[in-house]
Formats: C-alpha cells, structure tokens, sequence
C-alpha cells in the first residue's frame, strides 16, 4: 500500500530494493497506489503488479525541478555578510549565501543533476514495467491518461477500489473449496 509517501529520493531507491529483494525470494509484490505521483509510481513499479483505484488519475507530472532560495539581500538586511572562498565555479554549494542568483556553472551542475535523476527514475519505470526507456517516456508524454489508457499501455495492471482487494486476494470458494489465497 503506497500512500501518503513522501521520502527522498535515497530512500525510494532503498525501498524500492527492498521490494525487489523480496521478489528474489520468490514473494508475489502488489502495490496499491491510491494517487500516483511520480516517486509513487517509480516505487510501484518495484512490485510483480500495481492496483490503481478506479476513481484515481494517471497525470503523472514527468519532469523534475529544484527551488533555490538565494538569501545574500537578507542577510545583508540584518547586517551579516557571508564570505565565501570558492575554489571553483562548479563548486556552488554556497552560492546561496553570497550570491543573488544563479551562476552558469550552478545551472550546469544543477540541469547535470536533474537529467541523472530523471533518467534513473524512467529507466526504474521502465525496468519494472518490462518496457524500454524511450517508450515510457514517450508514454509519459502523452499524460495525463485515463486509467483505462493507462492500464492498456502496460502501465497498471488492475482498477480495484480498496474494499474489493479481499476478494481479489482471496476469492470467495467454488461450493465445497476452501478459501484460499489467488493463485498468481
């Protein structure tokens, strides 16, 4: 059950390998995911199977950004000043304290670091869902998607709401069968 998920992206890769381990082990991976978001689905996409509530939406915004704040004019309002040796002009870590925008180098590193990060998180989707790359991306490009869309495309695998999963887990018994877990 993927909800309410909101860890770095460190920590979805650490647990997405957990999932992936316990598919090595010969467990059966679902995932339930009420409103997939990107980090979600990259998450999903770990697990054998992914269940999306029919009242859900598949708009998957496919891009990453990053908000710097720059906080030179502050600090020079309440009398502080930031001093800062820099050794090179990719080495930006502090530009925030003593520079009122962005430089170059920094957009550089920072477009360099949002492409790695993009292209790990398309190419874990389309790993998980037995796709190339350039096809979910390509996919991708087409949201938002009707659920429907989504699940003919290979993206989801089922439309169930929370209060049918028993019954899809655990189908009610033929006459004189026991009840027992669906055979996958």
């Amino acid at each position: 059950y993927i909800d309410e998920l909101n860890v770095s992206l460190a920590r979805m890769q650490s647990l997405k390998e957990g999932i992936e381990k316990l598919k090595e082990a010969g467990k059966k991976t679902v995932a339930y995911v009420k409103y997939p978001t990107l980090g979600r689905y990259y998450l999903a996409c770990a697990a054998d199977e992914i269940i999306v509530p029919p009242s859900s939406s598949f708009s998957l915004i496919i891009g990453l950004f990053r908000e710097i704040l720059f906080y030179r004019d502050a600090l020079e309002k309440v009398g502080i000043e930031f001093e800062n040796i820099q050794i090179s002009p990719y080495k930006s870590a502090f530009d925030t304290f003593d520079k009122d925008g962005m430089t170059p180098e920094f957009t550089a590193q920072l477009d360099w670091l949002l492409d790695e990060q993009f292209d790990m998180l398309t190419q874990g989707i389309a790993e998980g869902r037995n796709m190339a790359q350039e096809e979910i991306i390509s996919i991708f490009d087409k949201t938002p998607l009707e659920l429907t869309e989504a699940q003919q495309y290979g993206l989801i695998d089922h439309l169930l709401y929370e209060d049918e999963l028993e019954e899809f887990f655990f189908p009610k018994p033929k006459d004189g069968e026991k009840k027992r877990p669906r055979d996958r």
